[in-house]
């Protein structure tokens, strides 16, 4: 996530998607997510999708997820929820973050300097 001004204004904060083939190129569908139309709180914010991101969802054969809302929640300490929403659709993964796990490798790249 980043978050971007506009004109000297908040925009809010653009949330994307970056699907990468194992030699590092990116997917066909990549970089769709959207912007955060309302404040949110400290704890849950919400991202409808963008124009960029309907545009490529309707040029790759995926006009449902046009409609797209991708939802990030935390409790700091307890668990992370990512979840994508769409009439007749609601998908939720919540991770623990009570028992950290080592970090895999990078996918491709140099390695990791640690």
């Amino acid at each position: 996530m980043v978050t971007r001004k506009i004109g000297g204004t908040e925009a809010g904060i653009e949330l994307k998607h970056d699907h990468r083939h194992a030699d590092g190129s990116e997917d066909e569908v990549t970089q769709y997510g959207g912007r955060t139309l309302t404040p949110g709180t400290a704890t849950r914010q919400e991202f409808p999708a963008d124009a960029f991101s309907k545009a490529l969802f309707e040029r790759t054969g995926r006009p449902n997820s046009s409609l797209n809302t991708w939802g990030l929640e935390i409790e700091p300490g307890k668990r992370f929820i990512y979840e994508v929403t769409r009439p007749n659709r609601h998908v939720r993964f919540e991770f623990d973050l009570s028992q950290p796990i080592t970090a895999p490798p990078p996918p491709w790249g140099p390695p990791a300097v640690e």
